[in-house]
């Protein structure tokens, strides 16, 4: 399991340390240092990494081998090295259909789509594979996390969460545990839901942070929240807003995802007109 959380932005930026990271982390992980070490051919880009894991990863393994990827979003805003590196796992799934060593392998890519909007798509591993995506929990799968939480929380109060929050998983996490740990009021959860002393903050002011480095988003998502039925932005703004986790579709229009973002945005978009600067 690689986590590209742990990849500093000086890796990230740079093609060749990227790859020279990112084979040794599986080296590492997999007993295969010395190996590395005794084998590794650098600056031949991605044929490097690609040559590597075949020839000394591979053709060692006599199980198949998983390879998890988590937090690979933190390529996305660095394009040209994202378009790239992500290119060879693009080369590495066309490879597991024709080449019986390359069947060993199996990819497991794990990103948040938060910060999509970079990414080209075209040449990255998104639009290759089976996408499960994470959806919102249930009132039954919400009532179980509350009792794992062993939450005192009632029905009731439930249903107040998920009417301002939906069954968003991070957010209902977010919130169960404040209130189980007594960090907040159900009141108090209420009351600062949408401002800066509110438990979301920094999920929002990320998200507004977003819009203010796309105008033509925060556009869309000021018309989303003034509109008292879905709209119709364009098959692109569409996209990106649902992307971004704003947004739901409700045939080819988009409509606010929670009541959230409804009040978040029409306080910061429309009536203050406030972008962060």
């Amino acid at each position: 399991m690689l986590n590209f959380l742990e990849a500093s932005q000086t890796i990230i930026q740079d093609l060749d340390k990227l790859v020279n990271w990112f084979s040794v982390i599986i080296s590492k992980q997999l007993g295969l240092l010395d190996v590395f070490k005794q084998n590794w051919q650098g600056g031949l880009g991605l044929y490097s990494c690609t040559s590597y894991v075949e020839d000394h990863i591979l053709l060692a393994q006599k199980q198949p081998l998983i390879l998890v990827l988590e937090h690979i979003d933190q390529l996305f805003p660095y394009q040209a090295t994202a378009d790239d590196f992500l290119s060879l796992f693009r080369v590495w799934n066309e490879k597991v259909v024709i080449n019986e060593t390359w069947k060993k392998l199996h990819l497991i890519l794990s990103y948040s789509t938060e910060n999509y909007i970079p990414a080209d798509l075209n040449r990255s591993p998104l639009n290759v594979g089976i996408e499960i995506e994470l959806k919102d929990f249930t009132a039954e799968q919400v009532l179980n996390l509350a009792h794992k939480y062993d939450a005192n929380l009632k029905p009731e109060d439930l249903e107040i969460i998920i009417n301002i929050i939906g069954g968003n998983p991070y957010l209902l996490n977010k919130a169960i545990y404040a209130l189980t740990q007594q960090q907040i009021s159900l009141k108090n959860f209420e009351e600062t839901v949408t401002t800066e002393e509110g438990i979301y903050r920094d999920h929002l002011r990320g998200h507004l942070l977003n819009l203010q480095n796309h105008p033509e988003l925060a556009e869309g998502m000021k018309k989303g929240v003034t509109s008292s039925s879905p709209v119709d932005l364009g098959t692109d703004i569409n996209w990106k807003l649902h992307s971004l986790g704003l947004v739901t579709f409700d045939k080819n229009a988009v409509k606010p995802r929670y009541k959230l973002y409804v009040d978040y945005f029409s306080e910061r978009l429309v009536k203050k007109k406030l972008m962060i600067k």
